[in-house]
């Protein structure tokens, strides 16, 4: 029988300890490449219906909302990948012709959504506690066109103002109004700053109301898949 001193004992399990954790990495390396990641691309792909669920399933980070009173606000971050997905979204796939057309397109932009609601109003979000016709004209004119001013993107240092801006009037079908948004990138973007939407309400009165989204969140987005 072998006996070991206190420093080859210590030696010893070090080395089992080592062994175990190279096991275990290898174990999670082959989980992420059977369901379709590798080490050259930790980000992998996704179809085109599975990167929308990915965008607004809330534990990735794209989506933020804040609750003030019986308001709800809510932006969501649209990689570039996830806009092209929308707009073919009746196609299973998209060829790499389809994909460049899109992307030179879209290409230059930070793209957003913003939507607004009130719990519990089943109406068109502007008719909430109308007092006047006069009123409701000045919040579609607030809404469509004034509201833009209202909005900036803070990326690093830099503020820049909405540039895409369209709000999709629902009426009486959707209780909640969605505006479309786009800013420039910033000149300097190496990934590694916050993005925060910086909201002035002035429909609602509201004040001031900030959503950041982290490099972290933004990174992980997985590709597009192209055929």
């Amino acid at each position: 029988m072998i006996k070991l001193n206190n420093f080859q004992f210590l030696l010893l399990i070090i080395f089992i300890a080592s062994s175990c954790q190279k096991g275990k990495n290898g174990f999670v390396n082959n989980t992420l490449s059977s369901i379709g990641f590798n080490n050259s691309d930790t980000k992998g792909v996704l179809t085109v219906s599975e990167i929308q669920d990915y965008v607004i399933e809330p534990s990735n980070g794209l989506v933020k909302t804040k609750q003030i009173n019986e308001f709800k606000y809510q932006i969501k971050y649209k990689p570039v990948d996830y806009v092209i997905a929308s707009e073919v979204s009746e196609k299973d796939a998209i060829t790499k012709k389809e994909y460049l057309e899109k992307l030179n397109e879209l290409d230059g932009l930070q793209y957003f959504d913003i939507r607004v609601e009130v719990d519990g109003f089943n109406g068109e979000l502007i008719k909430y506690n109308l007092s006047s016709e006069i009123e409701y004209e000045r919040r579609v004119e607030y809404l469509a066109f004034k509201m833009q001013n209202d909005i900036k993107l803070i990326d690093g240092s830099d503020t820049s103002d909405c540039v895409l801006y369209h709000m999709e009037r629902a009426y009486d079908v959707v209780p909640y109004t969605t505006i479309l948004l786009g800013f420039k990138k910033s000149k300097i973007d190496n990934g590694l700053n916050d993005k925060t939407i910086v909201f002035r309400d002035h429909l609602f009165k509201n004040g001031i109301i900030k959503f950041t989204f982290i490099p972290a969140d933004i990174q992980r987005v997985p590709n597009l898949q192209i055929i």
